[in-house]
């Protein structure tokens, strides 16, 4: 009965280390466009939301340029501060506002594509110009923070 018991173990672990070999994993599949996704998005999202009337859609607009204009008049009072910092102080400060300059000039293209946006993209578009402001009210706090 031994010689058997060794037999079945042996036959169990040898299915057992091939049965449970590395598999390899799929290769990825290549990354579809930013537009293509966007679109795809705005697809399923344009199916399941109501469309937007034309008043809606200017509302819409209206209130994200207010928030620029305002983030700009913060902008603008960031930069008065900075001239007055000295050294390193300035040139740390002065990166910072760089990449809040950046942040905004992205704010303002995706709300120029959310002006352009037909039925299909507009949910889609709207939603990257919401994200992308606020990307620029939070960079905004953090550059503020530093002072």
């Amino acid at each position: 009965m031994k010689p058997r018991l060794i037999v079945i173990l042996s036959l169990a672990l040898i299915f057992f280390l091939f049965g449970c070999g590395r598999q390899q994993a799929a290769p990825p599949e290549p990354a579809a466009s930013a537009q293509a996704e966007a679109e795809q998005e705005a697809e399923s999202t344009a199916e399941a939301e109501e469309p937007m009337t034309p008043e809606e859609r200017e509302g819409y607009i209206k209130k994200f340029e207010a928030e620029l204009r305002q983030m700009d008049d913060r902008i603008g009072e960031l930069k008065e501060k900075v001239k007055k910092a000295s050294g390193a102080t300035r040139e740390k400060l002065n990166g910072a506002i760089k990449e809040l300059d950046e942040k905004r000039k992205v704010a303002q293209e995706k709300l120029d594509g959310l002006k352009a946006a037909g039925d299909k993209a507009w949910s889609a578009t709207k939603k990257g110009t919401e994200k992308a402001v606020d990307e620029v009210k939070k960079t905004y706090e953090r550059v503020r923070s530093l002072f």
